[in-house]
């Protein structure tokens, strides 16, 4: 999904999921749940991306978005190396 078509389904959607657990099982119970009551955006695990130490670990986890709280060129320039 292109940034662009996330942000429109985002607004057209208007909620999301948040499922922070490191248990697999459990992860795939609560997504099961999320969309079985409507939600269709859910996400794991990486939350806020505070430095680039954390962009790393994200991104090799399989994130391919990543939100920060703030704009931080260091974070900025390892997500663009990292390819997210």
């Amino acid at each position: 999904m292109t940034p662009e078509a996330f942000v429109h389904n985002l607004g057209r959607h208007r909620t999301t999921a948040i499922i922070r657990t490191s248990d697999s099982e459990l992860a795939a119970a609560a997504m099961a749940a999320a969309i079985a009551g409507g939600i269709r955006f859910v996400e794991f695990g990486a939350g806020t991306v505070l430095d680039a130490a954390q962009v790393e670990r994200a991104v090799e986890a399989g994130a391919s978005f990543l939100v920060s709280p703030v704009f931080d060129p260091a974070i900025v320039r390892a997500a663009s190396e990292a390819g997210s």
